[in-house]
């Protein structure tokens, strides 16, 4: 039985997951990691030591958390001065 025809609670996740596994290790320049993220559209690369081990996963989330914090001096806050937008009906 494949797994589309198989219920939700008899699948695993060897059943659905990606084959086709991109990687990176710990060395990759940041820039480097996402281009590889965009580039596959996917939202997680694993890190893997040199024999393979993965380490850990570095996704979208912990980019967008770490350019938050190294640029919040240099950007205002969001909504620190908001905005209000008006339409006009015809």
């Amino acid at each position: 039985m494949t797994a589309t025809r198989r219920s939700l609670t008899e699948l695993t996740a060897g059943d659905v997951m990606s084959r086709e596994v991109i990687s990176v290790s710990h060395e990759t320049p940041l820039r480097e990691a996402g281009r590889l993220l965009m580039l596959h559209q996917i939202s997680g690369l694993p890190v893997v030591e040199a024999g393979g081990t993965c380490v850990g996963v570095l996704s979208v989330s912990d980019l967008l958390r770490w350019a938050m914090q190294e640029h919040s001096h240099t950007h205002p806050k969001i909504a620190e001065h908001p905005l209000s937008c008006f339409f006009q009906r015809k």
